[in-house]
Order: C-alpha cells, then structure tokens, then sequence
C-alpha cells in the first residue's frame, strides 16, 4: 500500500465520522428534550 494515498484516504473518512457524529449528537440532544 502506498502510504502517500493515506491521507486522501483517511480525511473524507475522519470527516465522515464527524459529520456522522454531529447529527448523532444533535439527534441525542432533541431527543432528550422532547423527552423530558
């Protein structure tokens, strides 16, 4: 494996996740409010 392709390999990655996360916490978030 080429490790000159790792970085354009892992940021679309890493910024999935993050974005993943993002809507995981604000959903988390709604839902704890609407609960209460």
């Amino acid at each position: 494996m080429d490790t000159s392709l790792l970085p354009q390999v892992m940021v679309p990655i890493v910024a999935v996740h993050a974005f993943a996360f993002m809507i995981a916490m604000f959903l988390y978030v709604e839902q704890e409010e609407t609960s209460v």
